[in-house]
């Protein structure tokens, strides 16, 4: 702040002068009535310049006043409370001009004026032109006719020519012949479509005869009839970018050649689609190349039930975690559903995050575990049915010897004939049911070990063989044994193994007859067609209580205590059943009697 010795000025208006020129950004002086500069307000260097304030207000031109001076004294003498000016100041090539106005405070006895600096375009130009050709980028003009006016100097650091050099060529002359015809479509475009801004690539001959890409930016202007004014190109060399670029191709190149030989799936992918898929994988999910799964969408592939694991693997791109190895299923192409081993992590693929995923088939491996469980469970169900077996098996062999010695040691102790003819009688019975039980353990054993003899039989005529075991059997009651067989076509199975399971349902009838009933009926009826082989065998009997149904074909099981037996028929009923490839069923009433339905594979179609 400038103030003279004068003292015309208060405090209070110098603070209120200082408020003013910060509030309305202008420069603030205060002048005695005599034309004395008393007070300059602090913000005149950002509003002069480089000027001093002394050479500012000596070089400062004010029209109709010549001087600041003039013009106070003018003011003073008129006693005009204000007035408006116009003031330029020239030094070296720079013309600054001013806007501002005076004002006459008659109860302080001073002038004050405020004045601002006016924009000056020209001054403006050459800033601006100053910037455009210290820049490295070259900035092109045209004007309405399409003709080149000017370019900037740095032409020369992107192409080896002059910018005059330039101005002398024609338009697209340095282009490279591949991509002449593109540009000048683009070009074409552009002006018929007046569209304001373009941007594209091309590559540009070097005076040394090399080429370099370029991006350019075209702006044009147009009038409000539509009509070109001028049109402007910003050229930039992105060469660096594009060997970037190319740099990164080869690698993923590379990439692709050593994977493509690798022995497991690689897969890489983003939140949505296969970016790329290598030869492995297309073998692995059925595709004729990795190039045919390359755009399919992920969920397509991944089976329903591991839908969450393409969310775990898209969270992967935030944590840069790698997945760790894991299960899960895939669908393939063709629709079929494999399962395989997958792990995964972030890469970089086409300069974005993408999730790779290097997995193998093993369905193989996990049909063979399954193969493994299954015969682990059967070995579990073998030594299990070993062990009844032989603790059964003694019991049910000591108990008829032990009744015969028993019944010998009373023949020899009795003399009465009578006696002996009885105990005769029950060592008999002891003796066929020991070796009823041997027979059963044959049976069990055969079906067990031995394979599958297949012939073309007569249903009828082994269910009549069987029905007449038991009218042998049981001589002393009446038997009615209805069979009624559909023979559609012929019936090939395991003959021997067929009268296994009807000689044993049989036997089980005779043993569970209803005493109340004066005859035990026996209905079989039977079908055969081109692949099946259904009948079922249905007495009425004392039936089976509901709450051992569940257990009538375990082994050495007995419904009824009372009854004699081995408590093997069911079971080797079930078992033959299961060897020949079917299946049995069972319904009872205790009120009715019981029926066995079986369904057994003709393998006549084979």
């Amino acid at each position: 702040m400038i103030q003279s010795k004068h003292t015309h000025i208060s405090s209070a208006d110098l603070q209120l002068l200082e408020v003013l020129a910060q509030e309305s950004n202008k420069v603030v002086c205060a002048f005695s009535l005599e034309g004395e500069l008393l007070f300059t307000s602090t913000n005149y260097r950002e509003i002069v310049l480089k000027y001093n304030i002394d050479s500012f207000f000596q070089n400062l031109y004010l029209k109709d006043y010549l001087s600041l001076e003039n013009a106070v004294l003018s003011l003073s003498r008129e006693r005009k409370t204000n007035r408006v000016f116009n003031a330029t100041l020239k030094a070296n090539s720079e013309e600054l001009k001013f806007e501002g106005k005076f004002f006459l405070n008659e109860k302080s006895s001073f002038v004050y004026c405020t004045f601002s600096l006016i924009k000056n375009y020209l001054h403006e130009e050459l800033v601006q032109k100053k910037i455009i050709e210290n820049t490295s980028d070259v900035v092109a003009y045209y004007n309405k006719n399409e003709e080149l006016v000017y370019i900037s100097p740095s032409i020369l650091q992107l192409t080896g020519y002059t910018s005059k050099e330039m101005m002398e060529m024609q338009q697209l002359t340095l282009s490279h012949p591949d991509d002449k015809e593109r540009i000048e479509e683009l070009l074409k475009r552009d002006i018929a479509d007046n569209l304001p801004q373009n941007r594209f690539t091309y590559r540009i001959r070097h005076k040394n005869g090399t080429y370099l890409w370029v991006e350019v930016v075209s702006r044009r202007n147009y009038d409000k009839n539509g009509k070109l004014i001028e049109a402007i190109l910003n050229f930039r060399s992105i060469q660096g970018q594009v060997e970037a670029e190319q740099k990164l191709q080869d690698v993923e190149q590379l990439y692709e050649s050593i994977v493509n030989q690798a022995p497991f799936g690689v897969v890489i992918h983003d939140k949505e689609r296969v970016l790329f898929a290598n030869n492995a994988a297309a073998d692995i999910v059925k595709a004729s190349s990795g190039s045919e799964l390359v755009g399919v969408e992920i969920n397509k592939v991944i089976h329903p039930r591991y839908k969450e694991l393409v969310e775990q693997r898209m969270k992967v791109l935030e944590t840069e975690e790698i997945l760790p190895l894991r299960e899960e299923k895939f669908i393939c192409l063709d629709g079929s559903v494999i399962d395989v081993e997958v792990m995964g992590g972030v890469v970089k693929y086409k300069n974005k995050d993408c999730v790779q995923t290097i997995f193998r088939d093993i369905s193989q491996r996990k049909q063979v575990e399954s193969l493994l469980s299954e015969q682990q469970a059967k070995n579990a169900k073998i030594n299990h049915e070993l062990d009844k077996f032989l603790y059964s098996t003694a019991h049910d062999l000591r108990s008829p010897i032990a009744s015969a010695l028993g019944l010998i040691n009373l023949c020899e102790q009795d003399d009465n004939q009578q006696n002996v003819k009885s105990y005769f009688s029950l060592l008999k019975l002891s003796i066929q049911k020991l070796d009823n039980f041997i027979r059963d353990i044959s049976d069990l054993s055969r079906n067990a070990k031995s394979e599958l003899i297949l012939e073309d039989i007569d249903p009828d005529e082994v269910t009549q063989r069987s029905a007449e075991m038991i009218r042998i059997l049981q001589y002393e009651r009446k038997i009615s044994v209805d069979i009624h067989w559909n023979k559609k076509y012929t019936l090939r199975t395991d003959k021997e193994r067929l009268q296994i399971i009807l000689n044993n349902l049989f036997s089980n009838i005779l043993r569970f007859y209803n005493p109340s009933n004066d005859v035990l009926r026996v209905k079989v009826k039977g079908e055969v067609d081109i692949d099946s082989c259904i009948f079922s065998v249905e007495d009425n009997g004392i039936g089976i209580p509901q709450e051992h149904i569940g257990k009538i074909f375990n082994m050495f099981y007995r419904g009824h205590d009372t009854q004699a037996g081995s408590g093997l028929g069911l079971y080797i009923v079930k078992e033959t059943v299961e060897k020949l490839g079917g299946s049995i069923k069972v319904e009872s009433d205790t009120r009715k009697g019981t029926c066995f339905a079986i369904v057994l594979p003709n393998y006549s179609a084979e």
